[in-house]
């Protein structure tokens, strides 16, 4: 009994590790296109205003000038594309 279900074991191991293994090939894991079309920080019911308008009305807001996404003061790298902030 003790071996039928190491032997059992080990066959369920190689053929979870098959299946894992032809999902990987097939490239079906990653990103969906749903999340990675997302735009930038907004949600769809409240509209973006200027650059100039939302940096006079919050002080504790930086622009990121590659994407143009809001950042926190203190950070040194964009939320969003990773790009370097100005102090």
């Amino acid at each position: 009994m003790e071996w039928g279900l190491f032997v059992l074991a080990l066959v369920f191991i190689a053929v979870l590790q098959l299946v894992v293994w032809r999902r990987l090939q097939s490239g079906d894991v990653g990103v969906t296109e749903n999340a990675a079309s997302r735009e930038h920080g907004y949600p769809a019911d409240v509209p973006a205003a200027d650059d100039e308008e939302r940096t006079a009305a919050d002080p504790d807001v930086t622009l990121c000038p590659e994407c143009g996404s809001e950042n926190e003061t203190g950070y040194r790298f964009c939320r969003e594309c990773v790009g370097m902030l100005h102090a």
